[in-house]
């Protein structure tokens, strides 16, 4: 079964065309880098995938083979948007609203789920009493990933998951990530650490001003469009 599915997705903002009918499809238990340059559209067909935009109807997305607009389609989901805001209240208690939203059937424990993340993450447990507003953004990254991994999600969407986060962090998440990937889950990560991601991904789909260039396994993937994105464009977004 494919984790995400989509055929024919087109969105456009006002007159301007953000996506020309996309088709892709993202097999379960795949790291999927989701690459394309800012404004490529890569947010917006997020967004699409998780029914936040409405979709035409001749759009067919699927979550696990789910219809995206059927809230079962989430159940199983982890979500890490690239930004979020959750005012004065503290981790503790933002954790704790999504541990609650997606532990349907009450057989985990929050405290036992909160060490694990925490100890994969290497965060202090004093981080819990913090309030989100006085967080720097590398500390609030960091919590949005382990909001995002909370109950064993059996495929997660990251928005940009990386950016603001410090070398040692970063190296701290994909570790986790390996670790969660290992025990089946697929995720869907869109990035543009092209030099950590081409090593560490399986699975790529590259968009470029709303149209399709490549979805497939790296293996497969075209030597020129793989040397294109992964070491020519890696190397000039550095500078």
């Amino acid at each position: 079964m494919n984790a995400i599915s989509i055929k024919n997705l087109n969105f456009k903002f006002s007159k301007n065309k953000i996506l020309n009918d996309i088709s892709f499809e993202i097999p379960s238990k795949k790291i999927c880098a989701f690459i394309g340059n800012n404004g490529a559209g890569k947010t917006t067909t997020i967004n699409a995938i998780l029914n936040l935009y409405k979709t035409k109807s001749n759009t067919k997305i699927f979550i696990n083979g789910i219809c995206h607009r059927l809230p079962q389609s989430r159940c199983k989901l982890g979500f890490a948007p690239e930004y979020f805001t959750f005012g004065k209240i503290t981790v503790k208690d933002l954790l704790l609203i999504v541990f609650n939203l997606k532990n349907n059937d009450g057989k985990l424990n929050f405290e036992n789920e909160i060490n694990k993340l925490f100890k994969y993450m290497h965060c202090p447990k004093n981080l819990l009493a913090k309030k989100l507003n006085v967080l720097s953004s590398g500390v609030r990254k960091i919590v949005n990933i382990i909001q995002s991994l909370l109950c064993n999600p059996n495929l997660v969407i990251m928005d940009e998951p990386t950016s603001n986060i410090d070398p040692q962090n970063r190296r701290y998440f994909y570790e986790t990530i390996r670790k969660f990937h290992k025990s089946g889950t697929t995720f869907f990560i869109s990035t543009h650490n092209l030099s950590e991601i081409r090593d560490f991904a399986n699975w790529f789909v590259i968009i470029d001003n709303g149209n399709l260039l490549y979805s497939g396994s790296k293996d497969k993937c075209p030597a020129k469009l793989f040397h294109e994105y992964f070491y020519t464009k890696s190397t000039l977004w550095k500078k």
